[in-house]
Parts: C-alpha cells; structure tokens; sequence
C-alpha cells in the first residue's frame, strides 16, 4: 500500500485500563473497516524489480516479484513479454527486521535481439481483489556500444558500460548509476575489486560490488565473457558539470602452471583497469520553493501515526512519521507541525541499513511531544507537512497529514487557584519540567570557624600523613614489581603475534618459506607436519642453483599459516595445564 498526501481521522487504540479508554478502542474497531488504512503496517504489497535493466545482445536477467503481508501466496502467472524468453527459477521466502513476511518468485528474461523492452504488471487475486506490481523497462544494447579497456595481455580486452537513468540532474537528485563489467573467460577472473572512482561536483556512495546472482556468462562475438554489474546512487553538489571517473578497478586473474618440481602451482595477478569517466549535467533548482522546503528531491508519499489516545497535560506521547517514496531519501529533514500547541522534545531518524544506499524506500522518524502550556489545551496533533521538488514534471509540492485526536487532561497541580492567593501545596508529580526551576538552587554551606580547632589538635592530623605514605610505599613497591614481571611475560605472545603478521603479508615464496621457519625453530616444538614446512624451506632456499623469484600459490600459505596459529594455540593450552597441575589451589 502507498501512502497518500492527504490521510484520513487516525485509528486510535488504547490499553484496556479504564471504562474511557475501553470504549475508545471498542469505537476505533468499529470504525476499522470504514477507515482508510492510515496505519503504518500496510496491506497485501506486490512489487517487481530486475537484477540489471541494461543488458547486451545474448545476457539474460531475472525478474523478482515480491509479495508482502500474505500468509500463503501461490506462484503468479508469467508476465508476457515479446522477443523475449521467461523461464521461472525458483521462490524463496524473506522475514524482516519488523517480522513481515515476503514471499518472492524469480524469473529468468532472456531477450532475443536488442532493442527496448517492458515489463507488464504482475497480479495476483486475493479476496475477491485484484494486486498488481508497476511496470519495468529494460534495454539491451549491441556489444560493439561497450567500451574496450586494455588489460596488457594480448587479445584480452575488458568490455564496460556506463548505464545511469538520466545524465541531467538537478541539484540533490539521486541517480541510480550501473557499471557494467565484461571479463573474458580466459582472464579467469577469480575475485572482483570495487570501483575507486574520481568525483568532481558529485557525491556516491561506494559501489555495491556483483552478487552471485547478478553474475551471468554469455558469448560476444564468438569469445565467453563473464559479466558483473556494480550499482551505486549519485548525485549533484551545485550546478554545473559533475564528472564520475576515472575509475579504478583491479581484477585478480587466477593462473596455473605446471613445476617440474612442485607439480601444479596455482598463483594469483592483479590486472589493473582504469575505466573511462562520465559526465554530467547540474542544474539549479526553480525558484519559488514553498515555505517550509528544506531540499527534499524526489516523489513522496507521507504518514504519520500516534499509538495514544489520551494524556495527562504533564505526559508525553510517541509519532511515527514515515516518508516513502523514491528521491534523496537519506538527506531528508523530519516534517514539521502545522501549528502550535505540542513541544518537540526530542526528534530522531531510524536508521535504515543497507537500504541507505538506495534512492527508492522509506525513511521513518520518531518524535517524542509534550502538550504546551496554555489554558487552552489542545484537542489533536496538528498535521505534519513536507515539501518536495518533483523533478519529473519540475514542480514543487507539499504534503500533510490528518490531524491526530488526542485527548489531553488537565491535572490538578497545573488547575488555576480560583482566588489571588497563591496555593499553599504543590503537587511535585503533576508539576512539569519546566515550571520547576522556583525549587533550584544553591545550597549554602554552613560557615566553620578556624579558630575552633586548637593547634595541638592540628599538628596530631598532620603527623598522621607519615604512616600512611610509608603503608602506601609498602603496598606498591610488590605492586610494582608484579606489573613488572607481567609486562616480560607477555612480550612472548606479543613477539608471536607480530610475526605470524609478517608471515601472512609476504607474497615471495623463499621469504615466506625463511619466515616460516624461523618461526618454527624459534617457538614451536617441531613434529611431523611441521619437519614437512622446514623440508619446503630448505628446498626452496637452501638447495643450490639459482632460486627464481616468484609468488607462493595462496592455497599453501593458508594451509601454512593456520598450521603454525593450531600449534601456537596448542603449545598455550599445554603451558596452562602444566601451570594447572605444579600450582594446586589450596584448600
């Protein structure tokens, strides 16, 4: 469900304490079913969305349909699309952090030709209803559009895309922006690097790096490719141009060969890329923003919701404001009142995790307020308004709430005296906060009298010091001595430490094989698999000939290094025994 700008009367409920409060809640259920669903907690919510909407000729991507707040949701049916192959894949089902339950089905679309394609909304029919999703589009280009990145090995040419949703911003829009990555199957890429891009009058967040599922392989021009895309959201400082790049990125190619002597040996290059930038164009926003605009960019939708009905004067109570929508989501200021008569005492915005870096969601903020004081108290919380710049049609607009009922109850420490006399009694509980600044203040210390204490009195108190710095020189000279002896003992773990860091940082394989064995000769009690480490290292560093430099296959170092940390952990746990069994605890 979308929140609408105008929302209706706020369903109210209450605790069951009281006849007052029982009837409230009793009416708010009543009235349920002919109340819009203003609430935060939404209905049946179907949406779709697509790994990647930009593909080249041969690549697929995969359509998911969400489908929120239904216990049991059947499969919908496949949405039609022309040129255009739809295989189901799988379903799967997700609870959230707020415990609602999402049933998802997956796609494959697999286009034939390139051109641009759309998306008909998915359905599905519950209780007599009909749900559906919006509508996607996505684009599929010719391979020979792509940019060619050398990689320095001949005929092994890195393929990339630059896809933003729109290359005309305005100030504090949110771009969606899609690098896309080809790597040849015989670059044997085995792990990706993030983007590092330059940024000029722009802002982004850090590229969200390929999961599984958005790794696809295809064939371009009769050679395999393995392709990943990297999403992130830009946007605009001021107006003008705003460059994106250029952009490194490293790739890990994973080699093999073949030693005589060692059998296959697998070692791992980085290949530096450096990417091509992208431009964009910054403009200023319109003039004659409404009053009350603090920079929201985007298409919203607002809500706000109060869980009390009724308050004492002196109390406070809790609003949920929620902004939904698409835009500059995480830079949003919290909606303000209307009008007067509530205190803001505190505001907060709820964090949303990593959906931060998404311009479509919904932001939530919480605010805690406190009727003001007036003979008049008030009888609802006054709507909340936001407004925002739409930059589709380049218009401002405001939205606000329907005012909340509340009702507020004067207590009797803030009833007026119904004569000129002040009263006589305060009540200290319904008295508020802020009223109570007439009972603070200093407290007067009692004047003492030098002269009342006699000098022999004096002299006795000041020889008292001497026994006490000579019992506090007894208790920290051993005190000393122990903290001494602790800092020796611990420098051998500190010293192993330090070296199993140097060991893991070296790539050179006689380094490594050197380091290695110093380590075991200078800590460890050598045993089988270890004598098997030193026999490595002689070969590699001690045989005669010359030795070629070279980088030890990442596999062995990690069998080595976590060989070395079980003995370090198993020569601990043996130290601590035997301390254990000479020092027997006294009875």
């Amino acid at each position: 469900m979308r929140f609408q700008a105008a929302m209706p009367k706020q369903q109210a409920t209450t605790s069951a304490a009281g006849s007052i409060r029982l009837l409230l809640a009793l009416a708010a259920f009543l009235a349920a079913p002919y109340a819009s669903a203003n609430n935060l907690s939404s209905g049946i919510y179907i949406k779709s969305e697509l790994t990647t909407p930009y593909l080249v000729t041969g690549e697929y991507t995969y359509l998911k349909v969400s489908i929120q707040n239904l216990r049991q949701a059947l499969r919908p049916a496949a949405p039609i699309i022309e040129d255009t192959a739809v295989n189901f894949v799988r379903n799967m089902v997700e609870i959230d952090s707020r415990r609602k339950v999402t049933h998802s089905f997956v796609y494959r679309l697999r286009p034939a030709k390139a051109g641009k394609y759309t998306v008909p909304p998915v359905s599905i029919s519950y209780a007599g209803r009909q749900h559906s999703s919006q509508e996607l589009y996505f684009e599929v280009l010719d391979p020979d559009d792509l940019t060619r990145v050398s990689t320095g090995r001949a005929g092994q040419e890195v393929l990339v895309g630059w896809f933003p949703k729109k290359t005309t911003l305005y100030v504090g829009e949110q771009c969606p922006l899609t690098l896309k990555i080809y790597v040849p199957t015989s670059l044997r890429p085995s792990s990706w690097g993030l983007p590092e891009p330059d940024k000029k009058n722009c802002l982004a967040w850090r590229f969200e790096a390929p999961s599984r599922d958005t790794i696809s392989e295809l064939v371009i021009n009769n050679a395999s490719y393995i392709a990943g895309p990297f999403k992130t959201t830009l946007s605009g400082i001021s107006p003008g141009t705003a460059s994106f790049g250029p952009t490194r990125l490293n790739i890990v190619s994973r080699q093999r060969r073949i030693d005589p002597g060692r059998g296959i040996v697998i070692s791992d290059n980085p290949v530096g890329l450096t990417l091509p930038a992208i431009d964009f164009d910054i403009l200023p926003l319109p003039p004659n923003a409404p009053k009350g605009y603090k920079g929201a960019v985007g298409q919203f939708n607002l809500a706000a919701e109060c869980q009390k009905a009724a308050i004492k004067d002196t109390d406070t109570l809790e609003v949920f404001i929620r902004v939904e929508g698409e835009g500059n989501l995480e830079n949003i200021e919290a909606p303000e009142l209307t009008q007067k008569g509530w205190k803001v005492i505190d505001s907060s915005k709820m964090e949303r995790g990593g959906e931060r870096r998404l311009a479509r969601g919904a932001v939530t903020f919480r605010q805690i307020l406190r009727p003001e004081p007036s003979p008049d108290l008030p009888k609802a919380i006054p709507p909340y308004a936001l407004s925002f710049f739409n930059p589709e049609n380049k218009s401002y607009y405001t939205l606000t709430t329907s005012p909340m009922p509340v009702t507020v109850i004067k207590t009797l420490g803030n009833a007026q005296p119904t004569d000129n006399k002040l009263p006589t009694t305060i009540d200290p509980v319904a008295q508020r906060p802020e009223q109570m600044s007439d009972i603070l203040g200093f407290i007067t210390q009692p004047r003492t009298d030098t002269n009342a204490e006699s000098s022999p009195a004096m002299a006795w108190r000041s020889w008292q010091l001497i026994p006490a710095l000579l019992c506090l020189a007894i208790i920290m000279l051993p005190l000393l001595k122990k903290i001494r002896e602790m800092r020796e003992r611990n420098s051998g773990p500190r010293e192993r430490k330090h070296a199993l860091r140097e060991i893991a940082q070296t790539t050179d394989a006689q380094d490594f094989y050197r380091r290695a064995g110093h380590f075991i000769d200078t800590w460890l009690e050598p045993d089988d698999e270890l004598k098997a480490v030193l026999a490595e290292r002689d070969r590699h560093c001690f045989s005669p000939g010359e030795h070629a430099e070279e980088a030890i296959a990442e596999e062995r170092k990690q069998q080595i290094l976590k060989l070395l940390k079980r003995h370090v952990q198993l020569m601990i746990v043996t130290l601590i025994t035997g301390i254990a069994l000479l020092c027997p605890l006294d009875p």
